[in-house]
């Protein structure tokens, strides 16, 4: 016991005796090498040639790195800063020449425009050998020593010796690696990108230390806050010495460089640099200062070093292994649980016969084991506790075997009922584990909740699905109605030139109206492409739906229709016909399901979505009116609501269904931004819920009727690739006694249009024409004279390529198939309200 107090005592008397000695810290100060004039002559003795120089170029071009704080940088208001910019400033006003900053250049295109001669002077680098083939470097204007950086609680750092086997943060391409790998220094190599990077590694403890120059490792402690870093020990390698350099065919100007930096004086020199480094840096033991103190502990205390290593007998020297060897275990375990607790995937240990071993929290929380001591216990027994392994236990116990024999991972999608009665569908993976002689030692279970990915995955499909069939959906509508416009346009013809007791009066009227039939196919088509929205004005909803409700029920005797609309009556902005076109889908869908009679519902109301509802919609959160419509028929099964929307699908017998009225209902409604949702049980009825988009604007009154066509005397060309349509359209327009000038394709417009542009009052132009489209045409006849009246004409609606057009300026669009009263119309408004050119 004596000795032991002895050692003990005389060992701390050494080590508070070094403490006191030279292991205290000491500071440095840094030199600057450059040789300087007298500081109060502020003149530069140039040669004539360099004042020549001077006087034919009155501005140079600058450059140096990105980001070198606190050397060379930009702040946040992009203005160059630092301690070689201070010299920069200080060369610019003494030879009176203006300085061309060129900034944020990546540091090897710095490089490569200096060797092309783009760069006139580069503000501060390191000279390399291979660099001196193609630049001329100043003299060394800075120069600070190179530090070993580490955190201020960090094992003692006197020198590169000390780094062996150290994590260090270095840059790679930086000079310091090979001049350690030189020195035999054995270190882990961690890569950074930025001096910045490297301190902060150190300081987060993700390295051991860094090699830095102690100007920037200075102004980044800093500036940057890292307080727990402090200068470990200098390094061997000398002072990081920076130049600045001019290209290799302008050694004059760098003569004169050489000159102006040899002006500047001491105290200028000093002011420069303690502006940016205020900061003084400590460190450890020098290596004489160790040897010195190490000999005289040694020689006091070397009796009592021999007497405790004799009293540390090899009883004592196991404990401690195997107390630090218990200690690392329950740590690595430690870290383990923690690692297994914060994953987001349920996870569960079992041994070979089937007992739980151990689960992570949220698998745990999930199947309520909260207060349940689930630990060698199976499924089956915790099933007395919680009544939901019952299920599991069915699902999982083959499966669990079929990974157990086979000593592989299994791997599969499983849908499980939680507790609460809600089902999730897991991607679930079984692996089994092995003891060191090749036995099978357990199972782990790994199950990842993937309900929503899988949703967003059928919500794509459907998407992609529906926009491949409604490009094909358009281009059918397209053709179809220039069709409809040829057999429209005839009829419309006829029926102007007959009175309308001709015998053959009601036959054109069937014809106007089987067009019209024909015309809302290709509605549907064009809402299956989500192309039908041509006309938005913004719509009372309420109005809307009393409309549509009342046209339905006139027909559907058999119906009991009620209706709950908003107190205030609801505004978004919508085709009003393709949103009727929509709801009658819907009212027809429930009608047909209602084959007995029934109730059928119509409900609008405002309604704020918020973004959970809305990010699986793919629609933006916000103000929406809400419509309902629902009905008291026989309902469908999930399956059923599954495909509802699919184009071609119907439940319906053979000559009573499409399948195109609730898909067509769909591409309309995501056309108008906005969403359709269904919900039924069979036997019980179906809801259809349809949000719209709301609107701020006053709604628009649309109740224009006309029944004769209003003609006029202008001069009109008529641009299609169609020749049905140039014939039925030029006659439509003579009909209406406008002259008529006809060109077929693109290529004639434009020629027909330079020929006449000076008499032409209104262009009428096809969207789609096979040698030039109709957008190229638009501006070309807009370059030949900007105020041309311009009316789009398409079977496509006012969508993609059209509402591009419109956005340009096009100044009226009307959709094919249209009679001769919708024409005239449309032809009145623009030429009565938009000025005429001057002819």
């Amino acid at each position: 016991m004596h000795l032991r107090f002895l050692s003990i005592l005389t060992l701390f008397l050494c080590l508070n005796y070094v403490g006191q000695g030279p292991l205290a810290v000491y500071g440095e100060t840094w030199t600057n090498p450059t040789e300087i004039v007298s500081e109060n002559d502020d003149r530069i003795a140039l040669s004539p040639a360099e004042e020549e120089w001077l006087a034919a170029h009155p501005q140079i071009n600058i450059a140096g790195p990105r980001s070198f704080p606190p050397f060379y940088f930009l702040n946040g208001n992009d203005e160059l800063q630092g301690i070689s910019a201070d010299y920069i400033k200080r060369i610019s006003k003494r030879l009176g020449i203006a300085i061309n900053v060129i900034k944020n250049l990546p540091w090897q295109e710095v490089l490569d425009k200096a060797q092309a001669g783009e760069i006139d002077l580069i503000a501060c680098l390191a000279k390399i050998k291979e660099r001196e083939s193609y630049l001329h470097y100043s003299s060394p204007y800075l120069s600070f020593p190179l530090v070993i950086i580490s955190k201020k609680d960090a094992s003692f750092i006197g020198g590169i010796e000390d780094l062996h086997n150290k994590k260090l943060a270095l840059i790679k391409k930086n000079v310091t690696v090979g001049w350690l790998k030189n020195d035999g220094i054995d270190f882990i190599f961690h890569e950074v990108q930025t001096p910045l990077k490297g301190l902060e590694a150190v300081s987060y403890g993700n390295a051991d230390a860094s090699i830095e120059n102690l100007a920037t490792a200075s102004y980044l402690i800093q500036k940057q806050g890292l307080t727990n870093l402090k200068v470990a020990a200098p390094t061997p390698y000398g002072n990081y010495n920076l130049y600045m350099a001019v290209p290799k065919n302008m050694e004059i100007l760098g003569s004169i460089i050489d000159k102006t930096i040899a002006s500047i004086s001491p105290k200028q020199a000093t002011d420069i640099r303690n502006k940016w480094l205020t900061v003084r840096y400590e460190h450890g033991l020098r290596v004489q200062d160790i040897v010195k103190w190490v000999m005289l502990t040694l020689l006091i205390s070397g009796v009592l070093i021999l007497v405790m290593i004799i009293w540390n007998n090899k009883l004592q020297v196991e404990m401690k292994q195997r107390i630090l060897a218990t200690s690392a275990l329950k740590e690595s375990e430690e870290r383990l649980r923690t690692l297994i607790n914060t994953m987001p995937d349920l996870v569960c240990f079992k041994d070979g016969q089937g007992n739980w071993l151990e689960s992570n929290n949220i698998n745990i929380k999930l199947f309520q084991l909260d207060h349940v001591d689930y630990r060698g216990k199976t499924s089956e027994t915790l099933a007395q506790h919680t009544p939901f392994f019952k299920e599991l236990l069915i699902k999982n116990a083959q499966k669990d075997e079929m990974a157990w024999v086979s000593g592989k991972g299994v791997r599969g999608d499983e849908r499980i009922t939680l507790p609460d009665g809600t089902s999730r569908l897991f991607d679930v993976i079984r692996t089994v584990t092995f003891h060191s002689d090749g036995r099978r030692k357990g199972l782990v279970w790994v199950g990842r909740d993937i309900t929503d990915k899988s949703k967003m995955e059928q919500r794509l499909q459907q998407s992609q699905k529906f926009e491949a069939i409604g490009t094909l959906a358009g281009g059918i509508a397209h053709d179809f109605n220039n069709l409809l416009m040829a057999i429209q346009g005839r009829a419309s013809l006829i029926q102007m030139d007959i009175d309308p007791s001709h015998e053959h009066a009601g036959h054109l009227r069937a014809v106007s109206s089987y067009v019209r039939s024909a015309t809302d196919l290709t509605g549907q088509l064009l809402g299956l492409a989500r192309s039908g929205k041509y006309e938005v004005v913004p719509t009372d909803i309420n109005t809307l739906l009393q409309e549509s409700i009342d046209m339905f029920g006139r027909t559907r005797k058999e119906l009991a229709i009620h209706t709950r609309f908003a107190p205030t009556a609801p505004v978004a902005e919508v085709d009003i016909n393709q949103i009727k076109q929509a709801l009658l889908n819907l009212y027809i869908n429930a009608w047909q399901a209602m084959p007995e009679g029934g109730e059928l519902y119509l409900e609008s109301r405002e309604t704020d979505l918020n973004e959970k509802f809305c990010k699986p919609h793919q629609i933006t959160h916000g103000k929406y009116v809400k419509i309902s419509i629902t009905d008291t028929g026989v309902g469908m099964e999930k399956k059923v609501q599954q495909q509802i929307f699919d184009p071609f699908f119907t439940t319906k017998e053979k000559g009573r269904g499409t399948g195109l009225g609730l898909a067509s209902a769909y591409g309309i409604i995501r056309n108008h931004a906005g969403v359709i949702t269904v919900y039924s049980e069979a036997g019980e009825g179906t809801t259809f819920n349809i949000y719209l988009p709301r609107s701020g604007k006053v709604a628009k009154d649309e109740t224009v009727v006309m029944s004769q066509p209003i003609k006029g005397n202008e001069t009109i060309l008529l641009v299609d690739d169609e020749e049905m349509i140039l014939e039925v359209g030029e006659e439509m327009l003579k009909k209406l006694d406008y002259q008529v000038l006809v060109a077929n394709g693109g290529i004639e417009g434009i020629q027909m249009f330079k020929a006449h542009h000076k008499k032409i009052d209104l262009v009428i132009l096809d969207l789609i024409m096979s040698d030039l489209g109709g957008e190229a045409v638009f501006e070309m006849i807009r370059e030949i004279r900007p105020d041309a009246v311009i009316m789009l004409a398409s079977g496509y609606s006012v969508n993609g390529q059209a509402a591009a057009l419109m956005d340009k300026g096009c100044n009226e669009f009307i959709q094919k198939p249209f009679d001769l009263i919708e024409l005239s119309k449309k032809i009145r408004h623009l030429l009565d309200n938009i000025a005429k050119p001057q002819k």
